[in-house]
């Protein structure tokens, strides 16, 4: 019996570790709060992006990455509209153009209403109020394909009656990709989507 949890309990930590493919996704996932840069994205899949694309449309944005739950600054983009007005990693946006923001949606979308290229944009946060002049960014679409080997798969079934006997097999081989999409703010890494294909 010992041997049996010893056994158990061997498999769920090697089972709980992440395989490389899932690590990726974590570690891309968090480069938005590092202000991680599209080199960072290269670097960590060991290619250069396939193909990068030009955004049109851009909306203005103050150069903050929020925490998904709730309205607390994760990041803030070096040099960006929120660092040179003085907003600091930790902050709880509670206004934007003095319309209570108490969701990080509510935020953003407040942004999106009220931002207006290099207009004045009133920030109050839990350590006071902020001038931040919103821009419009160059922003790009990138893209990364990493191939990630071959799976073959091979099978067989054999059957003998009184009228004989019969075999049939059968393989497929399946190509995996890991596949990225990062949208990139002025060369920071605003977000980034990741899976696997086969």
């Amino acid at each position: 019996m010992r041997s049996w949890t010893l056994l158990v309990l061997l498999c769920l930590s090697a089972c709980a570790k992440p395989t490389l493919y899932e690590s990726w996704g974590q570690h891309l996932g968090k480069l938005p709060e590092v202000s991680g840069r599209l080199e960072d994205v290269s670097f960590l899949l060991g290619t250069p992006p396939s193909r990068c694309e030009p955004v049109a449309d851009a909306s203005p944005i103050i150069g903050v990455n929020l925490d998904l739950k709730r309205p607390v600054v994760q990041s803030v983009s070096s040099g960006g509209p929120a660092d040179q007005a003085g907003i600091e990693r930790g902050d709880t946006i509670e206004s934007i153009a003095d319309i209570v923001t108490p969701t990080t949606s509510a935020v953003v979308s407040q942004i999106k209403e009220d931002a207006r290229d290099n207009a004045p944009l009133r920030v109050a946060t839990n350590r006071g109020i902020y001038q931040v002049f919103p821009r419009i960014p160059h922003v790009e679409q990138c893209y990364w394909e990493v191939h990630a080997g071959e799976i073959g798969r091979a099978g067989g079934t054999a059957s003998v009656s009184q009228y004989g006997g019969a075999a049939r097999a059968t393989s497929s081989v399946y190509q995996r990709f890991f596949r990225t999409s990062c949208r990139i703010h002025d060369g920071y890494v605003a977000s980034c989507r990741s899976n696997w294909q086969q």
